[in-house]
């Protein structure tokens, strides 16, 4: 019996959150928005939160600053239901920050790293790893890039399932070291962008084609186009929830936290992709990162909304 259902592996920080607008003021200028959420942030943080408030037991190893906004990040994590047991405490750098820039549909980031400079994906293997699944949240390859293909063989060896959250980044440059990752691992979440920049093709389901002869089970979040996977040679589409997007920050987090709820519970990769794209379209519903991702009763009462009582997948939720 595992004392953990998962841990969540990777980057924390404080997100700061203007609502939506157009443009960026010039120099000299000031521009004035009508909200601003300050939450915690970091794709791995957003995806522990996630996964704590569907109700499955999660730790998340991360470093976090010992100043007056990490102490925030950890109380924020532990009343989420998130387990700090594995977190490590920094006194050598400050919290990191990221403005997010929102338009609903896409965003983009000012960020100070602070506190995830000093992170090392292969110290995740002094910890004690009573789990049944491992999920890391990859950022900053070019420095870390060593320590990700170390920490996936290892875990490999150790029988432990993973899967990986790749994020942007100029993968050719180790691309020998990105297959060994991708070849050690069991489930693999790029967005589109990501997964044509990965395997050089244009057509998103070339693409998919190329990471499924590696990952048994790839998916490729589409935004507004929905997502799609493949497994065992089979190809599963599903389409985007209809929803009034105001936040686009987190949302990815959101369904990999949705997707891997059903893939720790056996479900077919089809249901998977329903929970994924549920919870993801339910986070970019409103403001906040993990902050905005539904719990259990949300996220059936959404999907009662949307599929109908036939399709609302109960035993998938409950």
């Amino acid at each position: 019996m595992h004392d953990l259902d998962i841990i969540v592996a990777g980057d924390v920080n404080l997100d700061i959150i203007p609502s939506s607008f157009n443009g960026v003021p010039k120099m000299g200028q000031e521009l004035f928005v009508d909200s601003m959420a300050v939450t915690i942030g970091g794709s791995a943080a957003n995806t522990a939160i996630g996964l704590a408030k569907l109700g499955l037991k999660v730790a998340l190893f991360s470093v976090v600053s010992d100043d007056q906004f990490g102490r925030y990040i950890m109380e924020e994590l532990e009343g989420a239901g998130v387990s700090t047991s594995l977190m490590e405490v920094t006194s050598e750098a400050n919290t990191g920050i990221s403005i997010c820039l929102t338009s609903g549909k896409d965003r983009a980031f000012i960020s100070y790293m602070g506190n995830n400079n000093l992170y090392q994906p292969e110290k995740l293997l002094e910890k004690k790893l009573n789990t049944r699944h491992i999920h890391v949240a990859g950022f900053n390859w070019q420095n870390l890039i060593d320590g990700y293909v170390h920490l996936v063989t290892e875990l490999k060896t150790k029988g432990l399932s993973v899967s990986l959250d790749v994020g942007y980044d100029d993968y050719e440059q180790y691309w020998d070291k990105m297959h060994r990752i991708l070849a050690g691992i069991n489930l693999f979440f790029p967005n589109e962008t990501e997964a044509r920049k990965l395997t050089g093709e244009k057509d998103v389901y070339k693409a998919l084609d190329k990471l499924s002869a590696v990952v048994p089970v790839a998916v490729i979040t589409r935004g507004s186009m929905g997502a799609i996977a493949k497994d065992q040679g089979q190809i599963w589409h599903q389409p985007a929830f209809k929803v009034d997007a105001v936040d686009a920050v987190g949302a990815g987090d959101a369904f990999d936290a949705g997707f891997l709820y059903g893939y720790l519970r056996d479900l077919s990769t089809s249901q998977c992709l329903k929970l994924g794209s549920a919870c993801g379209a339910m986070a970019a519903s409103s403001y906040g990162g993990g902050a905005a991702a539904p719990g259990i009763a949300e996220l059936e009462d959404f999907l009662i909304k949307h599929c109908g009582k036939s399709e609302a997948l109960k035993s998938e939720v409950g």
